[in-house]
């Protein structure tokens, strides 16, 4: 997967910019201040929808306009694809070959892109949050359908949260965002699982070519509400996590927040 091509209009400081890259190994180079790493950020932004400096939508656009575009060509095997992003007024619009996508789960994995920067320690130095964000992002890009798990998760969150601060009278209403709790998550942890487990010795071996050995890695998903260090099976998942729930429910009330989940783990580097 190759970006053939690159357009952008009012991006940042790039007024009307083409980028053509080459076949293979690509040096951007220029004095401070001349738009390089805003081209890297349209290229990643293309690729994950999300820029990776913080900030709205609305600092994607040049201060002289009131609306941004960016347009690649992306070449995967022998077929050409053009993506295309529109940003207006703080909203995002994104097509595909001029078709227009209405879900960011549908537009990811049309093109990966991957970017390390000074900032990207704060995955082994950070909180499990940035971890658990990292390893999410990995996953979206080959399962799609993570990020609407991911967003529907944090909804139910937010509704079962809610009704254990008010003490979980309603038991019907609990019982329901329970399964819709454990359906989603099971589902969460079984992608980061694998993917963890599909991660590991692949980063292991690129330490032992670089470090020869001297520094030994390994990296573990840690599931803090359960004493099993790994469940393979959807149903074991979902056993766990069932019974997690129900052995949490006095202190979750107490506390009025839900005390296991995909949540509360933590990638373990």
């Amino acid at each position: 997967m190759t970006v053939v091509d690159l357009d952008v209009w009012q991006f940042r400081n790039l007024a009307k910019t083409r980028f053509v890259p080459g076949s293979q190994f690509n040096v951007i180079s220029g004095p401070n201040g001349s738009g390089k790493t805003n081209l890297l950020e349209a290229i990643y932004l293309m690729a994950n929808v999300r820029s990776f400096r913080p900030g709205p939508n609305t600092n994607l656009i040049n201060f002289e306009g009131e609306e941004t575009k960016l347009e690649a060509r992306v070449q995967r095997a022998s077929v050409i694809q053009t993506l295309s992003m529109h940003i207006e007024k703080g909203r995002k619009r994104l097509k595909v070959n001029n078709n227009v996508i209405k879900r960011f789960g549908d537009y990811l994995g049309q093109l990966q892109a991957v970017i390390f920067s000074p900032s990207d320690l704060v995955i082994a130095k950070g909180s499990s949050k940035e971890r658990r964000r990292y390893l999410d992002r990995i996953i979206c890009h080959t399962k799609p359908a993570h990020l609407k798990d991911l967003q529907d998760f944090e909804q139910v969150l937010r509704l079962r949260n809610r009704l254990l601060k008010e003490g979980a009278r309603d038991r019907t209403l609990l019982e329901i965002y329970d399964e819709q709790f454990i359906d989603i998550s099971s589902r969460i942890l079984a992608r980061r699982l694998e993917a963890s487990d599909q991660m590991s010795p692949l980063i292991r071996d690129v330490f032992q070519q670089v470090f020869g050995g001297k520094v030994e890695f390994s990296m573990f998903y840690q599931m803090s509400w359960t004493e099993k260090e790994s469940l393979s099976e959807m149903k074991h998942i979902r056993e766990e996590l069932t019974e997690a729930l129900k052995n949490s429910f006095s202190l979750s009330c107490h506390r009025g927040i839900t005390l296991v989940g995909p949540h509360r783990d933590d990638l373990l580097l």
